[in-house]
Order: structure tokens, then sequence, then C-alpha cells
């Protein structure tokens, strides 16, 4: 799987296919190793960490790329191939979640299902579009409401104090004025995710820009 801003290289669907080949057991996913801007992007292969009631999605050091493999917890579609057995037991992605942390929700699932691992021979090139100023856009209400609808399926000890300690930030934010604008995205956000109103947003659609810096 890719998005339509990937490109694989020549050779990663032969190294893919080669490690599949060498047998898959117990194995759910492999990936490849994600190349922006001519060098490997690690923001893409991560593992996911608790600590206490903090969750943390922890990048994975570039020296792992020198190894014929490694394993991972958390991929992004960029250059990811899963098992049809796999999906079949875990599902799909959750089309819900619209954009934003769709990827990861899944990457959870697929990881009960068994190891998943990334092949670095295997590349793909990524362009993600350049930062055009410091404001956020759209994108920003999903991915406070997915960050805390994820949670909530999957952590909910994580979720509940996230919820709570951002309350108290959302109230200080509102009662003092400052950054009013983007605390009332994240408030929406919040609510959402808390009565379970996922999907696409009646607002916060492609192309909206918001009245505020980041």
């Amino acid at each position: 799987m890719a998005d339509d801003d990937a490109c694989p290289d020549k050779a990663a669907i032969q190294y893919l296919d080669e490690r599949i080949e060498q047998g898959t057991d117990g194995i759910s996913a492999l990936c490849a190793a994600v190349i922006e801007n001519g060098e490997i992007s690690i923001d893409h292969r991560r593992n996911l960490v608790r600590h206490g009631l903090t969750l943390q999605k922890e990048i994975i050091p570039l020296v792992a790329y020198n190894q014929k493999e490694f394993p991972l917890q958390i991929f992004s579609y960029v250059g990811a191939v899963l098992s049809k057995q796999t999906l079949e037991q875990v599902g799909l992605t959750k089309a819900e979640y619209f954009i934003h942390y769709d990827d990861t929700e899944h990457s959870i699932r697929v990881a009960q299902a068994g190891k998943i691992l990334c092949i670095p021979a295997a590349k793909v090139e990524h362009f993600p579009p350049a930062l055009q100023s410091n404001k956020p856009d759209w994108r920003f209400y999903y991915n406070a409401r997915n960050t805390y609808a994820l949670e909530k399926s999957h952590y909910y000890g994580v979720y509940l104090w996230h919820v709570v300690s951002d309350l108290v930030d959302i109230g200080v934010h509102f009662l003092t004025g400052r950054k009013k604008n983007k605390y009332r995205v994240k408030w929406s956000a919040l609510q959402d995710a808390v009565r379970g109103r996922m999907g696409l947003h009646k607002l916060y659609r492609p192309g909206w820009q918001p009245n505020f810096e980041a």
C-alpha cells in the first residue's frame, strides 16, 4: 500500500517478495524504508510505548536501518504489505477516522495478530507537501479527535487521563483568552471523540483555514 504521493524503488517489491518467500509464519505485515528528500525518514516506522498515563510513539533509531530487517509496532501506509489472513482477522482501516491516525490505529490491531517487520533494502520514495506557514489547517481537528478515539479504543486509562488533563488545559485557555480560537477547535474534537461522533466534520473539511497561529 502507498498513498499517491509515493513511488516505490524499482527493486522494492522484489525485496519484499523475497522476504515473503522465506516464510511468513507469525508475520502480519512487512514495510519498506521510506525515503524523503534523499534520506531515510524515520517518522514512518515507530514503536508505541506507554509511560504511566501517557502514550508515546517512539522513533526507531536510524542505525536499525543497517540491519537486514527489524521489528516495529506502528507504520504508515507508505510502502506497507499486509497479510490477507491478518486483514481477515483484525479487519480493515476504520473509515470513520477519515484522516490522521487511521494507519496508527490499524497498526495496533495488525501488531496484535503477528510481527511487523521493516525490510530496509526495500525503499519507497515519499513526496510530502511542503508546509506553507506555521498555521495548522483543517487536519488539526482530525489529529486531535482521532488521537482521543485511538486511546479510547485501545488504552482507556490513557484516554481518561488525556481527556481530564486537556479539559483543564482548554478551560485555562478559555478563561485567559489565550489561543482561544485554537482551543475551541480542540474542544470540538474532544467532545466529538467522547460522544463517538466520527467521520468527516461538517465544518472542518479539506480546505478549511483557521484564524489562529500554531
